[in-house]
């Protein structure tokens, strides 16, 4: 049990003792005390707390329970446990006692505490600057969109979950962005590849130009492929100012 970090007990209802594995010992690093005065010492207080009632309602119900809670080694640091256990009866079904197991999942809670981290980090990045950002898998269902997405082509985040958000584009872009989608964002062998294309997007009944530059990879059988839209509208716009102002220049030169 030691490679498990894996330590067990036994309470003994008739003599209120507890019966602790070497393993329980090691974990927490101290002695095991009686439980009214593990409150503080081998956990939190309000760890503790938790841990009490689910004690008392597994004696009334006669249900074990299992919980992760924050627990105290013998020299003040913190770890997490999972904690277990099952009611023990008798012949006539009379409880006589609790066995459970106490494991160290501090190293788990760590890794989950990191990615919860980088997921938020990632989510604030992709709701705080203008480019709209969201992940599909890999039929091109939508897991998530950023807020900005949606903001930019005026949908919800339902109706992107839909394939809504096919109904956004020009009429005469859909087939090209549905082709590109098929290719790029589906198939067991959809890894890695990257594209850029010129999107032209409905907002609000208005035409609006968008460019997206999709990448992606695969997970085990889950394709993540975040696309970044940032808003041209304004760039497209002046580059047809600009292009007007040349053919009239033009005109007027080749009048001479």
């Amino acid at each position: 049990m030691r490679i498990a970090y894996l330590g067990s007990w036994y309470w003994d209802a008739k003599t209120d003792e507890n019966i602790v594995s070497n393993e329980l010992l090691r974990i927490f690093g101290q002695v095991c005390l009686p439980f009214q005065k593990q409150s503080g010492t081998m956990y939190p207080p309000e760890s503790w707390d938790i841990l009490n009632a689910a004690v008392q309602k597994a004696v009334q119900t006669r249900v074990g329970y299992e919980l992760d809670l924050e627990a105290l080694k013998g020299n003040g640091d913190a770890i997490w446990i999972t904690a277990r256990s099952k009611v023990v009866r008798d012949t006539n079904q009379e409880i006589i006692g609790l066995h459970g197991t106490v494991q160290d999942v501090t190293d788990r809670k760590k890794v989950e505490s990191a990615l919860y981290e980088s997921e938020c980090i990632y989510r604030a990045i992709g709701e705080s600057i203008d480019y709209g950002v969201w992940i599909c898998d890999p039929n091109g269902h939508n897991i998530y969109a950023s807020p900005s997405f949606l903001k930019m082509v005026g949908i919800t985040q339902q109706q992107c979950s839909d394939f809504g958000w096919g109904d956004t584009l020009h009429t005469q872009m859909t087939p090209n962005v549905q082709s590109r989608r098929g290719r790029n964002a589906s198939g067991p062998n959809a890894t890695g590849i990257s594209s850029t294309a010129s999107v032209v997007w409905m907002d609000s009944g208005t035409t609006c130009w968008r460019v997206a530059f999709q990448f992606g990879t695969t997970l085990e059988k889950l394709r993540v492929g975040p696309v970044s839209n940032l808003d041209i509208n304004d760039i497209v716009k002046t580059e047809a100012a600009l292009q007007e102002s040349e053919e009239r220049l033009r005109f007027a030169l080749e009048s001479f």
